[in-house]
């Protein structure tokens, strides 16, 4: 496979999900980051953050496993200000495909790490499509 692919939901606008994807005082709630370290369940990896799109894509790139960890966030819908959508897409620093052992550890691994940051965001609330029309997520429309 070239890429995992894992998404969730956050309760919060785009300019908070960025800042918890970035901010060592915002990650360190959700994801044990210290130092670049950043936790994932018991497991601790070594990064750095790469900021190419303001507010819109963050990169962490985890130098000791030859990946590129990248977040895209987007408002889920036009209708919505406190819903943003985060897709994680996690590739290989060289381009390469990524071996089978490989993908099924860090499909594992993804899943739990955007577990995290939608526990963190919304306890145990999955934001369904169902979910958009709320008027919680709508702010001051």
């Amino acid at each position: 496979m070239n890429f995992l692919r894992v998404s969730t939901r956050l309760f919060c606008d785009v300019y908070e999900a960025f800042r918890g994807l970035t901010k060592d005082s915002r990650m360190t709630a959700w994801a044990g980051k210290s130092e670049a370290i950043v936790r994932i369940g018991e497991i601790e990896f070594k990064m750095s953050i790469d900021l190419e799109v303001p507010n819109e894509r963050v990169e962490w790139v985890l130098p000791d496993e030859g990946l590129r960890l990248t977040f895209n966030m987007m408002k889920c819908t036009s209708k919505t200000e406190y819903c943003t959508e985060v897709h994680l897409v996690v590739a290989s620093l060289d381009g390469e495909a990524l071996s089978d052992e490989v993908g099924k550890v860090w499909q594992r691994n993804a899943n739990q790490l955007m577990e995290q940051l939608r526990a963190h965001y919304n306890k145990d609330w999955v934001i369904l499509d169902t979910d958009l029309s709320l008027s919680q997520l709508r702010g001051s429309l």
